[in-house]
């Protein structure tokens, strides 16, 4: 158990109330029915080998008294189990308990139950739903693993982009990579460039010209580069296939946010969207990120830093509950290893210049196509280097987001582990292994998980089968997130949370309390930092529950 963690429990206060197996009566009910079963069983004729019905009445009865501690078994090892709920909560657990079972079983009736449904489908249906509403409003603590390029609304930043008049478009014939052997797929891709100056290129148009140019005007147009940079209109039969189209939106997105005041517009919104969201806190994956300005001169990344440093302090001023801003500096998995030593040195660099910013590292891309394994020694190495300039770099690594066992990507979760990753990336495959949960739970290891982006990566199709809950029922400590939403259509992270609620009845509002409470525990702030959040946090969750309660 992490410090925080024995500081929230010793926290608990002495008028709280014990947890409660939420489905206490259904099960007394159903046992009443399987008792009488059972007794018009005993009237039938009796065989040779059979006991007598009152013997076997006595064994029933005797084994009925104990399967309320069976069924509460997972109680002992559950992820929750140190929270204990105040009367409010209570109410509160109540509401939305009442609102998960009657919306839930309305939806199911017509096929439109939102974890069984590809989330491009379920999100307008779920937008509609009061549960989702109170979820919305729900304080979530901590955001921490999200990539940059891909957090806000793509339609938003097209509007935005086209707005200024320095903006230009090309769209280039690109082949990209499949991950089948000898085989690769092609596609027309946008890419942008502010400046005032002429470009050498013919292919070069000025957006709002494309934009009005486009067959069905400049609506048709934004669609078109929203469908065409998303994984939004279409459903890939593999994971591999879906990696392979999902890794080609980076390059637009991140063009449209290298222009200097665009990237400023960006953040802005990120911290205000994040906020209205729930969220007080965030841990963005950022690799080295130059910029350029008005004048098309280079903006080096130490003073992009510095630039959200400045909107950040200027955010707070008017939403002093919003804690702060940081980044896990990460390379792709698969750069050659003299790309990622001199990422590493970067990364150390970076933890001397901006430790306030900076908290870990991380290695991201398909899984298949560089295996940790591979890569230990660079990154011993960059751990040894780190200590030797006096600064400590933290792991925080992708691992095991495949369906695969015993074979890497499956296998990284093991070397991640190793290498003393302080949270482990999506780790999708942890549920196979018993022993490595343990190592999980035993090392206070948390793990950052994405369920709608494993749908949308082809992990899995319903929610409902996502061994997120595997985890949490054995005692693991996650942090939901979200991943790159703007990639899968959306803004924040209260979609995750509520198809995890949704999907799971075993969750309740303890549940919903420490995955919120988590992403402060496991963030890379410091105990100073932490507490001060967890204070923030825990005045938001009370002034949430008062107004939900009155509703229970």
């Amino acid at each position: 158990m992490s410090p925080d963690s024995k500081m929230h429990e010793s926290m608990a206060s002495q008028s709280q109330v014990p947890r409660q197996n939420p489905y206490s009566q259904s099960l007394i009910v159903g046992g009443l029915l399987t008792l009488f079963i059972a007794a018009l069983a005993s009237l039938s004729v009796v065989t040779p080998l059979a006991v007598s019905s009152s013997a076997s009445n006595l064994d029933y009865e005797s084994s009925f008294k104990s399967r309320e501690e069976w069924l509460n078994l997972d109680n002992a090892t559950r992820f929750d189990r140190d929270i204990r709920l105040t009367p409010l909560e209570l109410k509160t657990n109540a509401y939305l308990m009442k609102l998960r079972l009657e919306e839930g079983e309305a939806l199911a009736k017509t096929s439109l139950f939102p974890p069984t449904l590809r989330f491009p489908v379920a999100k307008p249906i779920i937008e509609k739903t009061k549960l989702f509403e109170a979820i919305r409003t729900m304080p979530k603590g901590g955001y921490l693993h999200a990539h940059l390029e891909a957090l806000a609304d793509i339609q938003w930043m097209i509007r935005s982009a086209v707005a200024y008049p320095t903006c230009h478009i090309k769209f280039d014939p690109v082949k990209y990579r499949t991950y089948s052997v000898n085989d690769t797929g092609s596609v027309l891709l946008a890419r942008f460039q502010f400046t005032s100056a002429s470009l050498s290129s013919r292919d070069w148009v000025q957006c709002n010209v494309a934009r009005n140019a486009y067959p069905g005007g400049p609506t048709a147009f934004d669609t078109h580069l929203e469908l065409t940079n998303t994984l939004i209109p279409d459903v890939y039969p593999t994971e591999d296939i879906a990696w392979a189209r999902f890794m080609l939106t980076f390059a637009m997105l991140g063009d449209l946010i290298r222009y200097q005041p665009m990237f400023e517009q960006y953040i802005t919104r990120f911290l205000h969207t994040s906020l209205d969201d729930g969220i007080t806190y965030a841990e963005i994956r950022i690799s080295k990120w130059d910029n350029y300005d008005e004048a098309s001169q280079v903006v080096p990344f130490r003073a992009v830093l510095d630039s959200v440093r400045r909107l950040v302090t200027a955010f707070k001023v008017s939403h002093p509950d919003f804690q702060d801003l940081k980044f896990v500096y990460q390379d792709v998995r698969f750069n050659t290893h003299a790309n990622i030593a001199a990422s590493l040195k970067d990364a150390i660099a970076l933890r001397q210049s901006h430790a306030s910013q900076i908290v870990g590292f991380d290695l991201v891309g398909h899984e298949v196509t560089a295996p940790l394994t591979n890569l230990v020694t660079l990154l011993k190495n960059g751990k040894r280097a780190a200590a030797q300039a006096g600064v400590d770099l933290p792991f925080m690594l992708h691992a095991g987001e495949t369906l695969r066992s015993g074979v890497a990507p499956d296998t990284n979760l093991v070397d991640a582990l190793l290498l003393g990753s302080k949270r482990l990336g999506h780790a999708f495959s942890l549920a196979h292994h018993q022993g490595l949960i343990e190592k999980v739970r035993d090392m206070d290891v948390a793990v950052e998980v994405a369920v709608i982006s494993n749908q949308m990566l082809g992990l899995v199709t319903d929610i409902r089968q996502h061994p997120v809950i595997d985890l949490l029922l054995r005692g693991v400590q996650v942090a939901l997130a979200s991943d790159d939403p703007s990639v899968f259509g959306y803004e924040g992270v209260s979609f995750d949370f509520y198809q995890v609620y949704m999907s799971f009845e075993s969750l309740d509002i303890a549940s919903l309390k420490k995955l919120s409470m988590n992403g402060i525990t496991y963030s890379g702030m410091t105990k100073k930092e932490r507490a001060h959040a967890m204070r923030i946090f825990n005045k938001r969750w009370d002034a949430w529950i008062a107004v939900f309660a009155a509703q229970g």
